[in-house]
């Protein structure tokens, strides 16, 4: 006479090691995934934002712009005009204040450190 232990034994360890393999493999998946995944946020690009000093837009924080040449034009003659450093006045100049209003005077002082630099 078989015991009923010797009879469900084997299929039992078998069973479950085809299930542990099934969850390992589930389980490796898994991470892989989530790695890749991390991974590629952190490659995100990142867009340069500054705060808008603009009450009337609609975000609170505006994209890096690039550099006009009607813009770099207005940055020397107001250089010129009231001398370097003087930033606040250049901006609120009324000849000036429309070409270079979407500009700080943190972005004035940085690009015509640049342009010295050149």
């Amino acid at each position: 006479m078989i015991s009923l232990k010797e009879e469900i034994g084997p299929n039992l360890n078998t069973k479950l090691s085809q299930k542990m393999t099934n969850v390992n493999l589930l389980f490796s998946t898994f991470v892989f995934y989530f790695n890749k995944a991390l991974m590629m946020s952190t490659m995100k690009k990142r867009v340069k934002k500054r705060k808008s000093f603009f009450p009337d837009d609609d975000d609170s924080f505006v994209k890096k712009r690039i550099w006009t040449n009607e813009e770099k034009i207005a940055l020397v003659k107001g250089v010129q005009k009231f001398g370097k450093g003087k930033w606040a006045r250049i901006l609120k100049n009324e000849e000036l204040w429309p070409v270079l209003r979407y500009r700080s005077n943190v972005d004035l002082k940085d690009k015509v450190s640049y342009i010295k630099s050149i």
